[in-house]
């Protein structure tokens, strides 16, 4: 194919930038691959014999959601040398990019630290539910704007010469409407907002126990996993900034790709990482509501799957002193005092 001499300059410059970026995404795969095979022992130990409850089924979908994508991506998206029918590219692209990834794995990783912050907080049940209910409300307004632009992004073409040179298996049609550009700047700083809003409670969670408590700050953040819920709560921030401005950096820019391979592949490993270290925290109230709301809770009859409201303590176990909460004792000599 003949191409003028400004052609080549502008292709060899997107063939460069591609290629960094690919070099990237490959590595990040490399590593979460990596990281797949040397947890799979405690994965194995930890995970498996625990009933389906919600964090079991959280650990799962955001351990196996990246490497179920990671075929497709590289199958489409990558220089495969393949030819697929424009179908099957539409096919790939929905189930890597819309659903398995943006659309769940994204979610997941999000609940798993509202959850694991709503254990932390140590308030009642009502709460967590105004939460979920908030988070669901700018999660649907992160979402549903985009539908024009994943419908436009998912359209392709039958492979033409110069993607067949290339090596990519498939031909996008690249073209996006005004109303799908819209729709994706009020996505972004809607999913801004919604980032900002679980930054802020986790800082001021935490800020609320250092205060409450003798330890220090980094004492409280090093035993309440707080280093992977901050490292959630920043990625997912950073990626809600890009995402926002995304209109000025462009669509293939190299921050807004080093962004989303991270948010394909360290989210969810850090998600998974604090699903596992909120079921060994030292807070026995704590560790209560965590079995509680996410794995197997404990119960003097292993047969019996009910659980209790959690205002109803197990015996033997004392109310965590946090937020809305006191401490049996505390309680126990209200209730004396009124007596009297």
């Amino acid at each position: 194919m003949s191409l003028s001499p400004e052609d080549i300059v502008d292709l060899a410059r997107a063939v460069s930038a591609t290629t960094t970026k690919e070099y990237i995404t490959l590595g990040l795969y490399t590593f979460c691959v990596y990281y797949y095979l040397t947890t799979l022992a405690e994965e194995k130990a930890t995970i498996w014999p625990l009933k389906w409850r919600t964090g079991k089924i959280l650990f799962l979908v955001n351990r196996y959601g990246p490497i179920i994508s990671i075929g497709p991506v590289i199958l489409f998206g990558f220089k495969s040398y393949a030819v697929l029918d424009p179908k099957a590219c539409t096919a790939l692209y929905i189930s890597a990019y819309i659903t398995a990834f943006y659309r769940i794995v994204t979610v997941t990783s999000e609940v798993a630290v509202l959850l694991c912050l709503h254990a932390l907080l140590g308030a009642k049940r009502r709460y967590l539910a105004m939460m979920i209910a908030l988070y669901t409300g700018l999660t649907l307004g992160a979402n549903l704007p985009l539908i024009p632009l994943f419908k436009e992004a998912s359209a392709t073409l039958p492979l033409d010469q110069l993607s067949a040179e290339l090596g990519y298996a498939c031909t996008w049609k690249g073209s996006t409407s005004i109303a799908a550009v819209k729709g994706l700047e009020a996505a972004g700083y809607v999913s801004l907002a919604k980032a900002i809003c679980i930054s802020v409670l986790a800082v001021t969670i935490f800020v609320v126990r250092y205060r409450t408590q003798s330890n220090t700050l980094i004492h409280v953040i090093r035993r309440d996993s707080g280093a992977h819920i901050f490292s959630l709560t920043t990625l997912r921030l950073g990626s809600a900034i890009i995402g926002a401005f995304q209109l000025r950096l462009g669509f293939e820019s190299i921050p807004n790709s080093m962004v989303d391979g991270m948010l394909r592949t360290v989210v969810p490993i850090l998600a998974c990482r604090l699903l596992l270290n909120m079921r060994k925290i030292d807070d026995a109230g704590v560790r209560t509501i965590v079995s509680t709301l996410l794995f197997n809770p404990p119960q003097a009859h292993p047969e019996d799957d009910s659980w209790d409201d959690e205002d109803d303590c197990s015996p033997g176990l004392v109310r965590y002193d946090g937020i809305g909460r006191q401490r049996a004792g505390a309680v126990d000599e209200k209730r004396g005092e009124n007596l009297v």
